[in-house]
């Protein structure tokens, strides 16, 4: 799949979250230092973010966060995510170099995790926590990371797959071979979350999942996503919908959440498109 094409020289990037058919927006996401800080998006019913730019190529840190707890509590779960890959970024903005992050990507999911939990036991609230995944681009290599069951995708000569695991029992299930992709669309055990940050991980350890590097090339299309998108769009209409916009001028993440919106997601919505030209 993956051949020695011309590397990306330029990359569009996207970025829109929705707060959908919910009184308040719990989704966050970062794109190189931009993100939104807490209480950003509450009461948000319409658009809350949408924004293009055109960036080089080099070291690029992007994420997409989706809290949970309710309220302000999902809301201060996913801006603590934000802020972290913030610092995270700009560690890699000093050493952008693959072994550096490397060495400090175990670190980072660690210390976020440890940063929710504290938050929750100073503000005596019982559950909180988000999800993440995270794409970190150095020239043409793309790595990617997750916890949880936000996404990232790569779509590439009219394909699309999916680069992270979801860590819920349907996806489990799933990857043992007990349901079928099918019967995973719909089963109960999508909501079940297996771990996310602001779990408590003395018992079960956390356990992040760290992709290796994956060449890059011309005309790929890398979307970072919560599961709103996913609830609204499958997997072969979500091409559709890339496939569409990398025809056209508007923001292909502001299409996508349309779709997953007009597809009857019930869910925050939020998405960020890297588009490489």
């Amino acid at each position: 799949m993956f051949s020695n094409h011309e590397p990306p020289s330029l990359f569009i990037i996207s970025s829109c979250s929705y707060a959908g058919n919910r009184s308040n927006n719990e989704d966050n996401c970062f794109c190189d230092g931009v993100y939104f800080k807490s209480g950003r998006f509450k009461g948000a019913k319409g658009l809350s973010s949408c924004e293009i730019s055109t960036i080089s190529a080099g070291a690029h840190l992007f994420a997409v966060c989706d809290g949970m707890g309710g309220e302000a509590l999902g809301d201060a779960a996913s801006a603590i995510a934000v802020d972290y890959a913030d610092s995270l970024y700009e560690k890699l903005l000093s050493n952008p170099t693959v072994a550096y992050y490397q060495s400090m990507i175990g670190h980072f999911y660690t210390g976020l995790n440890k940063a929710v939990v504290q938050y929750a036991a100073q503000n005596r609230v019982s559950r909180m926590g988000t999800t993440m995944a995270a794409a970190y681009i150095n020239n043409e290599t793309l790595y990617c990371s997750n916890v949880g069951d936000s996404k990232v995708f790569l779509y590439r000569d009219r394909q699309i797959e999916m680069l992270t695991y979801d860590d819920n029992v349907a996806y489990a299930l799933y990857r043992k071979g007990e349901i079928t992709e099918r019967e995973l669309a719909s089963h109960p055990g999508k909501t079940k979350l297996l771990q996310y940050l602001g779990m408590n991980d003395t018992v079960t350890p956390l356990a992040p999942h760290l992709s290796d590097g994956i060449r890059l090339q011309k005309g790929d299309v890398i979307l970072l996503c919560s599961d709103g998108v996913t609830d609204g769009i499958s997997g072969q209409q979500l091409g559709d919908v890339i496939a569409k916009a990398c025809k056209g001028d508007a923001s292909m993440a502001q299409a996508i959440v349309d779709k997953a919106y007009e597809g009857g997601s019930d869910d925050n919505i939020t998405a960020v498109a890297v588009q490489f030209v």
